[in-house]
């Protein structure tokens, strides 16, 4: 599935550090202020990867629970939030910086600091991680939701043959038809979702 980084709050997070980035720079420096910090920060990362592993009821199936929240906490994802949030251009960009400013963040900007984390899982988790046992209905749903898209499903038959559709807005975003509705509506939604 292709990236496409656009729905993620990357520009009002880039606006949000410029306009602080004397302060963080200030509270990186400090190793008190940035030995607190970091702590509380990874607390506060912890607490949305729950937030996001239950808002999925990825929960329900504890064994991939703790594969997808392993995967959260990697080395390889921590790196990829410290190049999408570009910290890089004011310090040196480790683990314990990224805790530090996800706290300075929560504390100051918490609706961005949830959205910007939840819709990063939300795309890796699509684009990294997804399992054949994972629902591509939940997955888009969710992520639909998460963007504030309202949709509707259409279905029925038509000249003899099966169809459905996702319409957003009045207009048909996805159309598949064929033999049996339940296939075509599975098909429907894995092909949405690598358009959301």
């Amino acid at each position: 599935m292709a990236k496409k980084l656009y729905h993620l709050p990357l520009q009002r997070i880039r606006t949000f550090l410029s306009e602080h980035k004397s302060t963080l720079g200030s509270n990186l420096k400090n190793s008190k202020k940035l030995e607190y910090s970091k702590r509380f920060g990874k607390a506060y990362y912890l607490l949305e990867i729950e937030r996001f592993v239950s808002f999925l009821k990825i929960d329900k199936e504890l064994e991939y629970a703790l594969k997808l929240i392993g995967y959260f906490e990697s080395k390889k994802f921590i790196d990829q939030l410290i190049n999408l949030m570009e910290l890089e251009s004011f310090c040196e960009a480790k683990r314990e910086h990224l805790y530090s400013v996800l706290h300075y963040l929560q504390e100051h900007e918490p609706k961005l600091f949830a959205d910007f984390l939840q819709q990063s899982f939300m795309h890796y988790h699509t684009s990294q991680t997804q399992t054949p046992k994972t629902n591509p209905q939940t997955l888009a749903t969710a992520l639909a939701k998460s963007k504030k898209i309202d949709f509707k499903e259409s279905f029925g038959e038509e000249e003899g043959e099966a169809y459905f559709r996702i319409v957003v807005g009045g207009v048909v975003v996805v159309e598949k038809r064929g033999k049996m509705i339940r296939r075509l509506k599975k098909e429907a939604y894995k092909i949405w979702l690598g358009m959301l």
